[in-house]
């Protein structure tokens, strides 16, 4: 039964001690008689600016209009709450940085670059292919010739050439006797003799043998060598018999010498027919080889063969092209100045190998090799990206603003555009910035060189002092062309690049604009008008809180006169010697007034009021410098003065009791800046404005506004509604207060209560949140209607409430009301914005014991 209502809530929050198990009270009380005891309750602190806040009122009331809001406290000793409204009526800034260099003319230049990185392949068309020297194993074995008859001396031949020796690695040698029938099991033998002319020779080795079967013997040849001479194919006990022997098919020879072959047939001619992969990098369409560039290719033999040469015809078509009659190889070919396209290279070659008195090993294999020697390129062709662009072209309208305030711009000597490059390419390879035209910056048709093998330059268009008249003028221009090396359309041509280097170009520009000087138009040749306004009235702060608070007070409520409602005017120009004449005439009124289409109409008594000037009557503003806000924790704490301050408290009230429901407080303004001589422009140099904090004309008015005010008729504020906030069901309003259901739901209440003959609510308020000339009073009705109990008004200082507690339980339901009375006269919102009360609780009995068992503990 927690409850957090303002005031009658903590009344009933005594009498709930004894429905409520929350509160730890002693289990008995021993009363004297007649004895008056006194308990404290609560104390409370309790903040209003959340619901009554004005500086959130007036921000919501002038975000839209420009208007900055300030706590205000002059002096720091206020006790009312005071506001500070701070409203710029015309100001014409003059910091140049924001029309050149930032804004209408250097915004024209920003994100001007060309950057492009091209890294250069590293091209090679090496490539390997075995030769196969099965043909060639083939070719031997199948060429000797080994025929004769047993017992007698044969040498081995070789079919078209000659043989010295034949290692075998493995095979099998077929021996036949085609004209006698050998019996099975004779044995027949490979012999090796000393001295194959003796009439009886010796045999010095046997190299291997075999055995007949079925007329034929196979002789192992299994790691064994044959020579061509002194060699005996003999029978054992036999001899006289013709004999013919081959080798066998399959058989793999190791090691042969002194091979030579006189009838280039015999070898069948080799084929290699290959293809290199295409090599491309995805910025790189084309290239021209650079002088010394190279492809070897031919048949490489191994350091362990010996007479042998090759004989062969290449073709080479796809990204290169290479046509070759029949030659000798190795053979290199030159390719400076060749083109390659990045395409497949195929390789088609017809070769033959020529063996004189040779010796091939066949575990060393030839290898068929292409090899190539790149470099560099003498023209490469690079595609640009395609977010490049080589047209530079702005033409850019100037700002409204800029075209009204400024004449001419002298700029300084230095350079307008300046240009920053780096060009890593090689010599040869210069980049052109061409054309550069502009028109506002006098640049005409220049060209400029982007050096090769440069990095960190810098370049400056227009070096000299230059006038730029804005008034002729109407457009930021610039115009160039990007020339790249080869002068083509989405493409670099590159001469003389490295292989595998990366290049770069990076080129950036950029508007220096640094001027000098600014001739500032009479730009009040007419009149500057305009209406400022302060969108918001009395009514509108008081009901702007809470419609509980506000919409029956704010009828009742106006400013107190003298309460320091005033408004100033100050008129600022820079501290620089260009601005000693210069200031503004005019006339400025005020009044209350309201919105009619994109006008403004006087709809108060006292229509428009010159404040400075008079009808067809200018006058010169006075130059009185706006000034500076001290601030501490957020609070303006020195005071507002001016000589042009006025008092706006009637116009105020006039605002508040209008019958209107789009009032506005008005300050309207007829001014024209005037040079103060007789020319029409002021020259204003940047070294003037170098000192400047905040460089610019300007008129700016201030209100400091007291919430301090009159109350025509009593009024009545719900407490009870504010504390509980804004419920819109109302169920804790009109909840019963002891949370009973019905009637006779009380229980053993009145049983505990029949000893207490009175309860006194004493209040002791130490905060008021509202400062009033007469007392505020606390009004309290405990059934809500004033029908069972009459209705009290208590003073909120020092106030006393008195009932029967029995009264209190046998009402159903028990809602009370509680307001505070705020009395005709003077009311103010005060700066500390917090109730703050003591609250105690008095018992009267008649003396007997006050039993509270079971709730609380000893």
């Amino acid at each position: 039964m927690k409850r957090c209502l303002f005031l009658s809530g903590l009344i009933l929050l005594t009498i709930s001690f004894f429905s409520c198990d929350l509160y730890k009270i002693p289990k008995k009380i021993k009363i004297s008689t007649e004895a008056d005891y006194n308990f404290n309750i609560l104390n409370i602190d309790y903040p209003l600016d959340s619901i009554f806040s004005p500086t959130q009122m007036i921000q919501n009331y002038t975000e839209n209009s420009g208007m900055d809001v300030y706590d205000y406290n002059p002096g720091e000793n206020n006790t009312i709450q005071k506001y500070l409204l701070r409203m710029p009526v015309q100001e014409i800034p003059i910091d140049f940085k924001q029309y050149i260099e930032d804004g209408a003319i250097g915004a024209g230049f920003e994100a001007m670059s060309f950057n492009q990185e091209i890294e250069i392949p590293s091209i090679d068309f090496s490539q390997n292919e075995n030769v196969d020297l099965e043909q060639v194993n083939t070719m031997i074995n199948t060429g000797l010739i080994i025929s004769g008859d047993t017992g007698t001396l044969v040498n081995i031949s070789f079919q078209g050439g000659d043989f010295s020796t034949i290692e075998y690695k493995s095979g099998e040698m077929d021996v036949i006797a085609p004209n006698s029938d050998i019996p099975d099991g004779k044995v027949v033998k490979i012999v090796e003799v000393d001295d194959i002319n003796a009439a009886d020779p010796v045999i010095t080795a046997e190299v291997s043998s075999g055995t007949f079967n079925n007329n034929k013997a196979v002789i192992s040849l299994n790691n064994k060598t044959l020579r061509k001479e002194n060699v005996m194919i003999k029978f054992v006990d036999e001899s006289g018999h013709n004999f013919v022997a081959t080798i066998r098919e399959g058989s793999k020879i190791k090691k042969c010498t002194g091979v030579t072959v006189n009838d280039s047939s015999v070898i069948p001619e080799l084929s290699y027919n290959f293809s290199i992969p295409a090599q491309s990098v995805s910025q790189i369409e084309s290239c021209r080889f650079a002088s010394g560039s190279n492809l070897k290719f031919g048949i490489e033999i191994p350091a362990s063969w010996s007479g042998v040469s090759t004989q062969f015809t290449t073709e080479i078509t796809g990204g290169l092209n290479i046509a070759q009659a029949t030659e000798a190889g190795p053979v290199t070919k030159d390719l400076s100045n060749k083109d390659y396209n990045f395409a497949a290279i195929d390789v088609d070659t017809a070769a033959k190998i020529l063996l004189n008195n040779a010796t091939i090993v066949f575990a060393d294999r030839p290898v068929f090799s292409v090899k190539s020697q790149i470099n560099g390129f003498s023209k490469i062709t690079a595609l640009l990206d395609e977010s490049v662009q080589t047209d530079i072209s702005i033409n850019k309208p100037l700002s409204d603003e800029a075209k009204d305030m400024l004449k001419t711009i002298t700029w300084k000597a230095g350079g307008a555009i300046e240009v920053k490059y780096t060009n890593t390419f090689p010599s040869g390879n210069d980049f052109e910035l061409e054309n550069v035209k502009s028109i506002f910056l006098n640049i005409n048709q220049t060209t400029e060189t982007l050096e090769a093998g440069k990095t960190n330059q810098t370049i400056l268009f227009n070096q000299s002092s230059q006038v730029t008249n804005v008034e002729t003028t109407s457009n930021v221009d610039l115009n160039a062309k990007l020339k790249v090396p080869g002068n083509t359309d989405g493409k670099l041509i590159l001469n003389d690049v490295e292989c595998g280097k990366k290049y770069k170009i990076d080129i950036s520009i950029e508007a220096k604009l640094d001027w000098d000087a600014v001739e500032i138009k009479n730009i009040s040749s007419e009149s500057q008008k305009g209406v400022k306004y302060f969108d918001f009235n009395l009514k509108d702060i008081f009901a702007a809180a809470d419609s509980t608070l506000g919409t029956h007070l704010a009828n009742k409520v106006t400013l107190r006169p003298g309460n320091e409602t005033n408004i100033y005017l100050f008129c600022d120009f820079p501290n620089s010697s260009g601005f000693e004449n210069p200031h503004f005439e005019g006339t400025i009124q005020s009044y209350v007034g309201k919105k009619n289409g994109s006008d403004f109409e006087a709809i108060g008594a006292n229509g428009k009021e010159y404040k400075i000037g008079g009808y067809n009557n200018p006058v010169e503003i006075p130059r009185e410098k706006e000034p500076a806000l001290t601030m501490k924790d957020n609070v303006v704490i020195n005071k507002i003065t001016g000589s042009t301050g006025w008092d706006l408290t009637p116009l105020i009230n006039e605002a508040t009791t209008t019958d209107s429901t789009e009032t506005l407080l008005c300050v309207e303004y007829d001014l024209k800046f005037l040079t103060g001589s007789s020319e029409s422009t002021i020259t204003i140099t940047k070294a003037d404005l170098q000192n400047q904090t905040s460089p610019s004309i300007k008129i700016v008015a201030m209100l400091s506004l007291a919430l301090d005010f009159y109350i025509s008729a009593e009024d009545q504020i719900d407490v009870m509604k504010i504390m509980a906030g804004k419920d819109s069901s109302g169920t804790d309003q009109e909840k019963d207060l002891f949370g009973r259901s019905s009637s006779s739901d009380s229980g053993t209440i009145k049983e505990f209560l029949s000893i207490v003959e009175k309860a006194r609510i004493k209040f002791n308020t130490t905060k008021k949140p509202f400062i009033t000339s007469n007392p505020l009073k606390i009004v309290l009705d405990m059934d809500g209607d004033g029908t069972r109990f009459p209705t009290d008004e208590i003073g909120i200082i020092d106030g006393v409430f008195e009932t029967s507690p029995i009264d209190l339980i046998e009402t159903y339901p028990l809602c009370p009301s509680v307001k505070m009375n705020i009395p005709t006269g003077n009311f103010a919102v005060a700066r500390d914005m917090f109730f703050a009360t003591k609250i105690k609780l008095g018992l009267e009995t008649n003396g007997k014991p006050l039993t509270v068992y079971p709730f609380g503990g000893e």
